[in-house]
């Protein structure tokens, strides 16, 4: 048996403040968090009949979310479509539900996107059936230098008609946190509901920790945090890796954390 080293991994955010909207709090899961998991039947250790077995049991899908953090959405958004394929996007700001004011006001105050989408040359004659959108989540995040996290769907809390495109992450040299997902090109409308994760991150080191950090910081310190971390190779074609190298070979302490 090990002991489990803690780390910080810190979330900044100015949209809301995480001691008045904890159902938006980034968190780790934990099984009973899917609420079908929690009603099936405890089965016997020793059960061996086949047809009373169930997911009570599956360490697969037990040890997935004792290690999976929680990306809730921090506002409802709707995408619609109609026969013509326009598109329209229509924000329900959480004060509604008792939440903070209009996301499109951060979004202009902080300079914020809140749905971005990539040309579809970026993948070739690749995916036609599927439209894709990317859902930025209005947080600045720092984690420890060479620490990867899998971004991945949370199919099994929140089944829906997308496709989230996996990927790894690195909060050392990168602070943005966002959620690339292909939706069916016939799909007509889809929602994000307001607190629900549709996606998870998971640790790719199980003997890690991570000390969760959510911060309300003010709209003057988000954009300073945000100026502060955008290296110009940032804004490039394959950005990510030339500012890895860049800081690796003159800058060693330009995203320190």
């Amino acid at each position: 048996m090990f002991l489990k080293k803690h780390y910080d991994l810190t979330i900044n955010t100015c949209y809301e403040e995480p001691t008045k909207y904890k159902e938006t709090t980034p968190q780790y899961m934990k099984p009973s968090n899917v609420s079908w998991w929690n009603k099936l039947p405890t089965v016997p250790m020793d059960n061996l009949d086949p047809t009373k077995s169930n997911m009570k049991t599956c360490v697969g899908f037990i040890d997935f979310y004792k290690n999976a953090i929680s990306l809730p959405s921090c506002f409802e958004l709707t995408i619609n479509y109609d026969k013509e394929n326009n598109e329209s996007i229509d924000w329900f700001p959480p004060a509604s539900q008792n939440g903070p004011g209009s996301y499109q006001d951060f979004a202009q105050e902080s300079h914020s996107s809140i749905i971005e989408a990539h040309h579809s040359a970026q993948w070739g004659d690749a995916f036609p059936e599927m439209r894709q959108f990317k859902y930025v989540y209005p947080w600045h995040v720092e984690g420890p230098k060479d620490h990867k996290f899998l971004l991945t769907n949370n199919f099994w809390q929140t089944k829906k008609d997308l496709q989230v495109l996996n990927g790894v992450l690195d909060f050392y040299y990168q602070h943005s946190l966002n959620l690339q997902f292909f939706m069916k090109a016939e799909s007509q409308k889809f929602v994000f509901k307001y607190g629900e994760s549709p996606a998870v991150l998971v640790p790719l080191n199980e003997k890690i920790k991570y000390k969760i950090n959510y911060n309300y910081v003010s709209k003057e310190e988000w954009n300073r945090l945000r100026a502060h971390h955008q290296h110009p190779y940032m804004t490039m074609s394959n950005g990510y890796q030339r500012s890895v190298s860049y800081t690796h070979l003159t800058l060693p302490t330009i995203c320190s954390v």
